[in-house]
């Protein structure tokens, strides 16, 4: 056992024991569990994010284009086995031809710029909440 300590993470036993007791010193009285919350709470913000925009918005986004699928835009570099035009990537893939799939591009950068905008906009309401919450503290304290 000692030899799998020393080879797979570098320590001994009595470091990874060591190293053991500072992760649950920084679980239970550090951040260690705010944090685990925090990241938690920002998967959960970010699949209802990409839910929303691939439900509500991309349509919206792909009728403004004239395009099926905002995510399906692409372009052929190099015909395949049976000439374009191709309705689908996977359908350019199957014969052969080579695409740059820019639409799945474009959908991944919405994506993560309204996650982004939704997490800004949750810390700035937390920002401007959390004054007030512990001037409630603080006046239940003295009563």
């Amino acid at each position: 056992m000692n030899l799998a300590y020393h080879l797979v993470l570098g320590l001994d036993y009595t470091d990874t024991v060591r190293l053991l007791r500072e992760f649950k010193t920084f679980m239970i009285e550090g951040g260690g569990a705010i944090l685990s919350a925090g990241v938690v709470i920002g998967v959960i913000a970010a699949q209802t994010v990409e839910a929303v925009i691939e439900a509500m918005v991309m349509p919206l986004i792909s009728t403004a284009f004239g395009s099926t699928r905002i995510s399906e835009l692409h372009w052929v570099t190099s015909q395949g086995s049976t000439p374009g035009p191709y309705q689908s990537i996977a359908q350019a893939h199957e014969s052969g031809a080579i695409v740059v799939a820019y639409g799945r591009v474009l959908t991944s950068l919405l994506s993560l710029f309204a996650v982004a905008l939704v997490l800004f906009l949750s810390a700035k309401i937390l920002n401007r909440v959390r004054p007030r919450i512990s001037v409630l503290h603080e006046k239940d304290a003295d009563s």
